[in-house]
């Protein structure tokens, strides 16, 4: 365990990094460390904080956005992301009038309530008086974006979101006013012992990542 060769190491992710990078992660840290017991946890941030601070994670990947997070973490940089009006590429017609507050035919699909991103574009839409036409509430960014893609929805994401579905007909336009940048990022217990693993598994995310 303390060569970093033995033991077990979990991990919470938010659930865009689990769908871009969970298989090359996985793949690049077993083949290096196979006898690592590896658990690797698709969690809403505020879960991935609480499971840092209670010591239920090792270690996290997640986001802050013009927050406190826990006095009790550390906060380490990887990327920062934009957020984006999502459309299909049939309907990208109506992203000005979505954003000018205009009628429009479009329904718009958004995370449940509890998730923080919910609430980040529910505060946009309030503030900037977007005409939602009614929501379509979905808990999985592929089912979201299946959904804009094929039907006459729209979304409002971060960029990274867009990126995980790839058949071309997705359009990403930027948001005016913008909303502030999220900041992706690894997350560690300040008062608490780092195991190697740990360590190996975040120089894994830097080089993959950053």
């Amino acid at each position: 365990m303390e060569s970093g060769s033995r033991g077990s190491l979990n991990v919470g992710v938010l659930q865009s990094i689990n769908t871009l990078y969970c298989r090359q992660l996985v793949t690049a840290f077993d083949k290096l460390h196979p006898n690592i017991n590896l658990n690797l946890l698709e969690l809403a941030n505020k879960d991935i904080e609480a499971g840092l601070i209670q010591g239920n994670l090792d270690v996290g990947i997640g986001f802050i956005l013009n927050k406190n997070y826990n006095p009790g973490l550390n906060f380490e940089l990887l990327f920062k992301e934009d957020w984006k009006l999502i459309t299909s590429q049939k309907n990208a017609e109506f992203s000005s009038g979505i954003l000018n507050s205009s009628s429009h035919p479009l329904k718009m699909v958004l995370f449940p309530h509890g998730f923080e991103t919910r609430a980040i574009v529910e505060n946009y839409i309030s503030s900037n008086q977007i005409k939602t036409n009614n929501i379509t509430e979905l808990n999985k960014i592929s089912l979201i974006l299946d959904l804009v893609e094929n039907g006459n929805s729209f979304s409002i994401l971060p960029e990274l979101f867009a990126k995980i579905h790839t058949n071309g007909q997705i359009r990403m336009h930027d948001l005016v006013p913008k909303l502030p940048q999220r900041n992706i990022g690894l997350f560690f217990p300040t008062q608490r012992y780092t195991k190697r693993s740990v360590s190996n598994f975040c120089s894994l995310v830097r080089e993959i990542m950053s």
